[in-house]
This record gives C-alpha cells, sequence and structure tokens, in this order.
C-alpha cells in the first residue's frame, strides 16, 4: 500500500467536550482543495455528530477548530461546527462509557480513513430498556440503528482519505475503549 505524508492533504480538526473528557476529530479534504474547500469540513462534522443528538451528553460542547493546508504543518484557526445539544445527562456515564468511541471507517484507492465520535450513549449489557444495547457485541450496523447510515452518508461527501483520494465510508461503526483513556481511568484521572 502507497504512504502518504501526514500532511499530504488539507485538514480540519474541531476539538470538543463529551460526558467531561476533550476530543478531537479530524477530517481531510482532497488533493488541491482550496482553503475555502477545507472550511467546509465544519458541515461535515456538525452532519456527522448531529446524527448522534438523542445519545450525545448535555456537556457536548465544540470548543475550537483549526485547519491547515495541504503540504503544511500550520494550523491555523477556522470556524468551529455549528453548536450541537445533546440530551443524555453527562453523569449518569459510568467511566466506561466516557471513554468508548465510535469508530467510522473508509477505503480509498491506496488509502484509508477513519472518525471516532466520543460521547455516543452505548450500553453494553443485552438489556432489554435500552434501545442502544446492541453495541455489546462491539458492531452497530444500519439495520440495528440507522444513524450509522446517516453518518456514512454525511462523511462520502465531503471527507477524503490521507492519499486525497475519494473515500467509500462503511455502512457500519464499531466500538472501542480507547486505550489512552483507559490507563487514565486507571490512574484515577477520569472518575
Amino acid at each position: 500500500m502507497t504512504t502518504y505524508a501526514p500532511n499530504y492533504t488539507g485538514r480540519y480538526r474541531a476539538h470538543y467536550v463529551a460526558a467531561g473528557i476533550q476530543h478531537t476529530a479530524e477530517l481531510r479534504k482532497n488533493r488541491g482543495a482550496s482553503p475555502g474547500a477545507v472550511t467546509l469540513l465544519a458541515g461535515t462534522l456538525h452532519d456527522a455528530f448531529a446524527a448522534w443528538v438523542s445519545d450525545l451528553p448535555t456537556d457536548f460542547t465544540w470548543l475550537s477548530a483549526e485547519q491547515a493546508d495541504e503540504d503544511s504543518d500550520l494550523f491555523y484557526p477556522a470556524p468551529v461546527p455549528v453548536a450541537i445539544a445533546g440530551v443524555r445527562n453527562p453523569n449518569t456515564y459510568t467511566p466506561m462509557q466516557k471513554i468508548v468511541s465510535t469508530r467510522f471507517a473508509a477505503r480509498a484507492l491506496g488509502s484509508r480513513s477513519s472518525l471516532s465520535i466520543y460521547g455516543i450513549w452505548w450500553q453494553f449489557t443485552d438489556v432489554l430498556d435500552d434501545a442502544n444495547t446492541f453495541a455489546y457485541n462491539g458492531i452497530i450496523l444500519p439495520s440495528e440503528d440507522g444513524r450509522v447510515a446517516t453518518t456514512a452518508a454525511a462523511l462520502n461527501t465531503q471527507a477524503f482519505a490521507n492519499s486525497g483520494g475519494p473515500t467509500t465510508w462503511y455502512s457500519r461503526a464499531t466500538t472501542k475503549i480507547n486505550d489512552y483513556w483507559l490507563r487514565q481511568l486507571r490512574r484515577g484521572v477520569i472518575s
């Protein structure tokens, strides 16, 4: 597989808080995209996250955003995505739920891409009274939750791979406890 420098394409990244923890989401534009086109990824991130608003915490907030031009490692301020108002009480999240990512993956010719969303409420036991129990096996299919297809469709419109080529985002998501945050949890940094 061909490898590309991390700065091969223009990048947009937004910093956000979900369930009391700060995270970063980053998307790429196609090779040759103008800085204005890279800024449009703010809308793509908004749409990807907004699909999950009913299962994001009420403390979900975009903190800042920045972008970098292709072939540059210098990030400069960019507009943040439009605000999203989550509805889940962050105090009801267990420490493990706070550090679970919901990952969307894509393939492109000679490259790939992914986006991880933190703060989505998943119930990891087979409890019949919560609609989000199917994530206990680590995979969420569109037949289990239609928002997976909605997110993939939003990403297919604007997000590109590290190669700068168009991506096909899989219409499925996976859940995983983040290793870094798990170490922080075990050290008592997260409660």
